[in-house]
């Protein structure tokens, strides 16, 4: 196995402190790059790194999901192979893409895009799979998609809350809900639909645009690894920077809430850069004017970045949120204990994208020198 190390790994990330609220100080934390994984062109040569999951029976291994790769793969720490799980096709075991991996006592589950989840056993042989039924969500051609196992052996699932057809504009409203394993809902979790981020739009000289709203405001959604509870981040759109998390048990009821604010970074920048992107992506025929002029009426911009971007949640109970930055090029996570209390904030370069958290172990990715996507296990020094 090829190992390659970005320069900027071979040294302790620089970080910087920023406090949750003004009535709290926040300690610095300090992440160790100790290892980074990935080639160009050897046996662990990574396609884009979409999601990482830690097996909670075996404490050194990892669940590796790459963009257009239809394998799952299973790694030791140490960057070892252990197993692949799925391959592409629609047959029994095969994915079109792969979305979600959990674990349940020897079985490892795998959610595909098209809404099934198929479980496996330790070395990868398929056993079966799953679909839940429809009900409460919509009756369309976009299927719930599976979120979490959680500590009662039940699922948990987020769809699409109505089937009222979308031509353009912002898909707003999804709905969680908790299912049995034969496939039956058992109860809504949230006391409200969790916002959705997806927006389409049909240009005028044809072609349409589907994808996830760089700022939108919608809900982050983070699962603790062994179910336990469902945390949501609510953003106060009349005070920027300013969130609300909540902490979720299974039948929705409210276990706790902290607030947390975030730098107040103006949406407009980001805007601007949508819709270079855009532009430069686009087809003939599909020119910057078409796409501001539908923006304006289907795709609304608040005025500042969401204060909460992305979260997950790690075995021991914490909660990882990834907040702006004024710094364009720099992100900052803020690491809330279990029961609400700041533990500190981390600020990292922007190639660097944080994964998953066991323990003081932190998996994320960069690039290489030769932009090869790479694996890196970090330790959090606090």
């Amino acid at each position: 196995m090829q190992r390659v190390c970005a320069g900027l790994l071979a040294c302790t990330v620089v970080m910087a402190c920023h406090g949750q609220d003004t009535s709290r100080e926040s300690r610095v934390l300090r992440l160790e790059a100790e290892a980074s994984f990935g080639s160009v062109d050897g046996p662990l040569s990574f396609s884009t790194i979409e999601a990482v999951t830690l097996s909670p029976r075996a404490g050194d291994s990892l669940f590796v999901i790459q963009s257009g790769v239809a394998e799952v793969l299973l790694l030791r720490e140490t960057g070892d192979s252990l197993a692949t799980f799925g391959g592409r096709g629609d047959g029994p075991g095969e994915f079109r893409r792969p979305t979600t991996v959990a674990m349940l006592n020897d079985t490892i589950w795998i959610a595909d895009s098209d809404g099934t989840l198929a479980h496996f056993n330790t070395a990868g042989a398929f056993l079966g799979e799953f679909r839940p039924q429809r009900q409460p969500f919509a009756a369309d051609d976009r299927p719930p998609i599976f979120v979490a196992l959680l500590a009662d052996g039940t699922l948990l699932y987020r769809g699409l809350a109505s089937a009222t057809p979308i031509v353009t504009g912002a898909i707003e409203q999804t709905v969680l809900a908790r299912v049995s394993r034969p496939g039956a809902v058992l109860n809504t979790v949230t006391p409200l639909s969790v916002r959705n981020s997806l927006f389409i739009l049909n240009l005028d000289a044809g072609g349409i645009l589907v994808g996830a709203h760089p700022a939108s405001m919608a809900d982050r959604l983070a699962v603790h690894p062994r179910g336990r509870w469902i945390a949501v981040a609510e953003a106060d759109e009349a005070v920027p920077g300013h969130a609300t998390i909540l902490w979720l048990g299974a039948g929705g009821d409210t276990l706790r809430r902290s607030t947390v604010q975030s730098a107040a970074v103006r949406a407009e920048p980001a805007r601007r850069a949508f819709v270079d992107r855009l532009t430069n992506d686009s087809i003939e025929g599909r020119d910057r004017a078409a796409i501001e002029r539908v923006m304006a009426e289907w795709m609304p911009w608040p005025s500042h970045m969401p204060p909460v971007t992305e979260m997950f949640a790690d075995d021991s109970g914490r909660l990882w949120l990834r907040t702006p930055d004024t710094a364009a090029d720099s992100l900052r996570w803020l690491v809330l204990e279990e029961n609400g209390e700041p533990l500190g904030t981390i600020t990292l370069d922007g190639t660097i994208a944080l994964k998953a958290a066991r323990g003081e172990v932190v998996w994320g990715t960069t690039a290489g020198t030769e932009g090869q996507p790479l694996l890196v296990r970090y330790r959090l020094r606090t």
